[in-house]
């Protein structure tokens, strides 16, 4: 069956019409140069970039999570050798001194870190000999001391070692008053704030017998024990003064 030449001219009317609606828009080329933008960005990153890495940057670690500081020297040595470090810096060959205007000082080395603290201090007190100087039976001070170095320290002070001059007893010519510091010295060792005196050496003008000392600071520690009062304990010490008078001419308290 032959074409006529207005058959042919309708059907490629036909089709110029469906191309011309193929066309693209205005927004579909738009949405083309969209997608064309981010397939070369795409191939930009995966060419220059490491596939497996993520998008967002990892922030670091901190310095201080990676690295520690490196500890102390001294206590990377056995503790043997850290005891005779010690002993070397803190121990004197002179007894320590407890007087009116001066106590003796905690050494730097203990200042150093908790635990060389520790370990030091212990030698410090404990095997270093200490002694106080009472002027006139004035021995208040080792009261501030004591309370100054605090009762764990003073548990370490070996009194049993150092038991026989630990008191050096002074006494002034122009001494007026030394049973008041007596007194307070005795009270002092009642509520636990002092030591008591033991055979240490007398010396000075107007000396007073050691043993009456001993006897006076024994009865306030078996007073003590009983549970009286400071106040009876006071009246009690007192009455024993005036029988040491009696008995010691050179003995002579100033009672009020």
């Amino acid at each position: 069956m032959a074409v006529t030449r207005s058959q042919t001219s309708k059907k490629r009317s036909r089709l110029d019409a469906g191309a011309a609606d193929q066309q693209p828009t205005k927004k579909t080329r738009a949405a083309s140069a969209r997608n064309i933008r981010k397939i070369r960005k795409t191939e930009c990153d995966l060419t220059d970039g490491d596939l497996s890495a993520p998008s967002q940057p990892v922030p670091l670690p901190k310095e201080s999570a990676k690295t520690t500081k490196p500890g102390n020297p001294l206590m990377r040595l056995p503790g043997e050798l850290r005891n005779e470090i010690y002993r070397l810096v803190l121990v004197s060959n002179n007894q320590l001194l407890v007087t009116k205007s001066s106590i003796p000082t905690q050494p730097p080395l203990t200042m150093v870190s908790h635990q060389i603290r520790k370990e030091a201090i212990a030698i410090f007190y404990h095997e270093n000999k200490f002694g106080v100087e009472v002027v006139n039976n004035d021995g208040s001070h080792e009261g501030v001391w004591l309370a100054k170095i605090g009762r764990e320290n003073t548990n370490l002070l070996d009194f049993s070692r150092v038991h026989e001059d630990y008191y050096i007893f002074l006494f002034s010519q122009n001494s007026t008053d030394p049973w008041t510091n007596l007194l307070q010295w005795l009270k002092d060792f009642y509520h636990y704030k002092a030591g008591s005196p033991g055979s240490g050496p007398i010396r000075g003008n107007r000396m007073r017998p050691i043993s009456v000392l001993v006897l006076l600071f024994n009865a306030a520690e078996k007073l003590r024990k009983a549970k009286t009062s400071w106040e009876t304990a006071e009246h009690v010490l007192t009455i024993m003064g005036e029988v040491a008078e009696c008995k010691r001419p050179n003995w002579k308290p100033k009672i009020e």
